[in-house]
């Protein structure tokens, strides 16, 4: 079974995303989701749509880690992905562990903002909002926002629990020394 669940944007290269993935440094016996090979997000009418809002935030609950791509650091693209939020959200809310890595190109550039434009990453992180994010798919969009809404909470909470990962994550992620 997978161990670790890559939550990344599509439109990144692919070279980008597994560069992050390797630097994360996770256990060579890792196994991972990574939905390009798992699991087409192109035509979800395959499935009803509780299926993926129920079966599997369960999954990624059960996956136990989420590695986040978050790519560039100045305007996180899965932070404005509904897909990306969703994974997030059902990680954090199934108690498995999120990371957070960036690829090679992105992470000087954060660890000198961290210290020098702290205010740029906040804001960065603050504009993270489900009802502004988008999907490839107009009807994945609106039936995530949909089971979201009927969630306890709503739409709000899945902003505030999304918020509150990432900066959990912003202490551990300065610079990591020589």
């Amino acid at each position: 079974p997978a161990t670790c669940l890559v939550s990344h944007a599509w439109a990144f290269l692919f070279e980008a995303t597994v560069g992050a993935v390797e630097r994360a440094g996770l256990p060579e016996d890792t196994f991972y989701w990574f939905d390009l090979f798992m699991n087409s997000q192109w035509d979800t009418s395959t499935r009803p749509f509780a299926w993926w809002r129920d079966t599997f935030q369960g999954a990624v609950g059960s996956i136990g880690r989420t590695l986040l791509v978050l790519s560039p650091w100045h305007a996180p693209v899965p932070l404005r992905r509904a897909w990306c939020l969703l994974e997030i959200f059902a990680t954090v809310t199934r108690d498995a562990e999120l990371l957070v890595h960036l690829p090679a190109a992105d992470e000087v550039a954060f660890e000198e903002a961290l210290s020098e434009e702290f205010d740029s990453i906040a804001r960065s992180l603050s504009a993270l909002s489900l009802r502004k994010a988008e999907a490839f798919n107009a009807d994945d969009q609106q039936r995530i926002m949909e089971a979201v809404e009927q969630s306890p909470g709503g739409v709000a909470r899945l902003d505030e629990v999304v918020l509150q990962a990432l900066r959990d994550w912003l202490p551990a992620a300065g610079p990591r020394g020589p």
